[in-house]
């Protein structure tokens, strides 16, 4: 993982599957941390897998869905991860289960610097946070495709 920072630290973009490879890696050390109660699922599309997003952009989210997860009061976080793209914008919808209590508070920068970057990088895309029924948490992001568009 540090390896990835540091060779990617001055390029802003890099493919959905680089970032998913820094992702699988996040997540194995978490697995460690957590034993098996973290589960990611994926739905990608294969033709979306070169496409370009900010770098870490995805793996924030990620992030952000453990570091909320209900990996602590639970026997499992269940996270799915869907990516398709429709109209030169890439779409990505994470659902992860919500921990239930308010204990899992981060530092609150995350969302925040995401947004930031998404004003700087782009003039229109898409960052939504909501609440589901079920105990469940969804994001969603859509950015577009083209770097003519960055």
């Amino acid at each position: 993982m540090f390896r990835g920072v540091l060779e990617n630290q001055n390029q802003q973009l890099t493919s959905l599957k680089n970032e998913m490879d820094f992702i699988d890696s996040y997540l194995a050390i978490q697995k460690l941390r957590f034993e098996n109660k973290i589960s990611l699922q994926l739905d990608i599309a294969e033709n979306c897998m070169e496409a370009e997003l900010p770098f870490m952009l995805l793996h924030t989210l990620v992030e952000n869905a453990v570091q909320h997860g209900s990996q602590l009061e639970s026997d499992e976080n269940i996270m799915l991860l869907k990516v398709s793209s429709v109209d030169n914008r890439l779409n990505i919808n994470l659902l992860n289960k919500a921990s239930k209590s308010d204990d899992h508070k981060g530092f609150g920068i995350g969302v925040s610097n995401t947004r930031d970057r998404l004003e700087k990088l782009y003039k229109v895309y898409r960052l939504d946070l909501c609440a589901k029924r079920g105990g469940f948490f969804e994001t969603t992001l859509a950015i577009p495709i083209s770097v003519a568009n960055v």
